[in-house]
């Protein structure tokens, strides 16, 4: 699979609100080849968990989402630091930004509770940094505005979650995502991704898929797991 590129930046005045700054700016994904198969962390700590993680980056894996929503900066700090140097910069970090620069990843994932208070001149300031930023959408209304300055996004749950009991996917069986515009970011489901349902995901117009739930049920069968879900990806 192609590793993802980043964006470009051009320099524009302080004074601009975010949609004319982006615009000015020509904030777009230009020729950004998006991998098929993103892994996000379990929540919860998981035994040996960096062990697994660095056999998935040996199998392929190109993108972790490193996501502990009630970890402090000190329980994720100290469980990075476990993680071999030649894989963190394949990591992208959903809280503790701050410690993207002591682990050298320049990927930034913002919730949407996070992305609301985010201004227009720090979206500028990552960018200019080089910084690859994702988020995530829970309804296709607020697609066009947040792609104007994210490299890819997730949006579901598509499917019904697997890690998450009655979390039912709001994906309808006519369901078709229109065309990818140059501007647009990389649309990539989540929410009950498994072997058997990655190519419907792509059948409704999705560049790519992440999955959680399929790789962490059973963490000592991650990595069998992800061999599987990789072959899959690698034929659609």
């Amino acid at each position: 699979m192609d590793a993802c590129a980043r964006g470009a930046f051009t320099k524009v005045p302080k004074d601009y609100s975010l949609t004319h700054l982006l615009l000015k700016i020509g904030f777009k994904t230009v020729a950004y080849a998006m991998c098929k198969l993103i892994v996000l962390s379990s929540t919860e700590a998981v035994a040996d968990e960096i062990a697994i993680v660095e056999a998935l980056f040996t199998e392929g894996l190109e993108i972790l989402h490193w996501r502990k929503p009630d970890w402090t900066r000190e329980q994720s700090n100290q469980r990075l630091e476990q993680l071999s140097p030649k894989f963190r910069s394949q990591v992208a970090l959903h809280q503790h930004h701050e410690l993207a620069e002591e682990w050298g990843t320049h990927r930034l994932h913002l919730t949407e509770k996070s992305r609301a208070n985010v201004s227009a001149r720090q979206w500028a300031d990552w960018r200019k940094a080089g910084k690859i930023l994702s988020t995530s959408i829970h309804t296709l209304e607020s697609y066009k505005s947040v792609s104007l300055y994210v490299d890819y996004l997730f949006y579901g749950p598509v499917f019904d979650s697997i890690s998450k009991q009655n979390y039912r996917g709001v994906i309808d069986a006519d369901f078709q995502l229109q065309k990818q515009q140059p501007n647009e970011a990389q649309r990539i489901a989540l929410g009950g991704i498994t072997e058997t349902n990655m190519d419907q995901a792509v059948a409704y117009g999705f560049d790519g898929v992440a999955v959680l739930g399929s790789i962490w049920a059973k963490p000592e069968q991650a990595v069998e797991q992800f061999r599987r879900l990789k072959a899959v990806a690698e034929n659609i």
